[in-house]
């Protein structure tokens, strides 16, 4: 960013990601922009609003004139007292960041995330010259695991999604004959809930469950080697690190008790990553966490697959190492910045040339 120029940024996160720096991708991402010198407010996905035809946010930011940690940063947001809501127009940001998701925590939730999205699609809409970290409207496309089995099938396990339980059944039946391992999981499933091995006996009930349960299940062949998490910046790998499960438990989540240890990155990660480029950059999707499994060592394309790309709101840069974590940060801000300077460059352009 130039000096002479202030950015206005808006991070759309819930509350309850603004709470510990030590987990917090949100609070690393924030405190750089920052500590860069732009003008910085935080919307929870509640607190939109319209008026007179205009969409509105309850804002909030630090009441201080200088934060010198992160650490202070947060403890700022902690207690309102030291906290200053603001009631802005959104049209008058100029970068954006989707930070939101949602748990299994019923309806209202999921509700919630949905009409934000809404929310920020259409804004989008009314002022193209708004910069999104993501795109609104590629979240809402490649939000779910719907995208990835789609997209990009040839480089993932074998995947099955279905809706019929007998389906189902023929499916964990002839894996089982071959002995082929499955996983079943949700489509829409956050964090590893709900990911889980199914038996090779009594499985019907598990199909059954399955399916009344989510409606749409994934059933994915398992692979065997680590669960790594690639950070994508632009399309490029900036960052990232190895999950071990927890003893007793196969999901590679942090979530679910998985360490994270360091991870050398692969010709195959790469290989893989510039398969799904172009496709990404496409929908606007410019930072993601893409999970990937396979050999640490010597893995090629027939024994490294994709698990998830996540979009919503990557998580994981506050495990990286001090250093290379605010590193990451500084290049996802550097990189909306010169998105949105590059914009601005071609909308002037196009008016001298008019």
């Amino acid at each position: 960013m130039s000096e002479e120029r202030r950015n206005k940024i808006l991070y759309v996160c819930r509350d309850r990601n603004l709470v510990d720096p030590s987990t917090s991708t949100e609070l690393n991402l924030i405190y750089a922009a920052y500590a860069e010198g732009n003008d910085v407010s935080i919307l929870d996905p509640g607190d939109f609003y319209v008026k007179s035809g205009e969409l509105y946010g309850i804002t909030k930011r630090p009441n201080a004139e200088k934060i010198n940690s992160l650490e202070a940063y947060a403890g700022y947001l902690e207690d309102e007292k030291y906290t200053l809501f603001e009631t802005l127009p959104l049209k008058n940001f100029e970068i954006i960041f989707s930070r939101v998701a949602y748990r299994d925590n019923g309806p209202e939730e999921k509700q919630s995330f949905d009409t934000t999205l809404n929310y920020l699609s259409i804004l989008k809409s009314l002022n193209p010259d708004i910069t999104f970290m993501n795109e609104p409207d590629g979240v809402v496309k490649s939000g779910s695991k719907l995208y990835d089995t789609l997209m990009f099938g040839e480089y993932m396990p074998k995947t099955h999604i279905t809706k019929d339980s007998s389906r189902l059944r023929k499916i964990i039946r002839e894996a089982n004959s071959e002995g082929i391992g499955l996983i079943g999981k949700p489509t829409d499933g956050m964090g590893g809930s709900s990911v889980m091995p199914l038996p090779k006996k009594n499985y019907g009930v598990f199909a059954d469950l399955l399916i009344q349960h989510y409606e749409n299940a994934i059933i994915q062949h398992s692979i065997k080697g680590i669960d790594r998490r690639l950070f994508l910046l632009d399309g490029k790998i900036i960052a990232s690190y190895k999950k071990t499960p927890n003893e007793g438990d196969g999901r590679a989540n942090v979530t679910a008790g998985a360490t994270i240890e360091d991870y050398v990155i692969q010709k195959v990660d790469r290989e893989i990553v510039s398969k799904i480029r172009n496709q990404i950059l496409s929908d606007g999707l410019y930072f993601c966490g893409l999970d990937v499994m396979g050999p640490e060592l010597d893995g090629n394309l027939d024994n490294t697959k994709i698990l998830e790309l996540n979009v919503r709101c990557p998580s994981g840069i506050a495990y990286l190492p001090p250093g290379l974590r605010e590193e990451v940060a500084s290049k996802i801000i550097n990189s909306s910045e010169k998105r949105l300077e590059e914009r601005l460059s071609g909308k002037n352009n196009k008016k001298e040339n008019t």
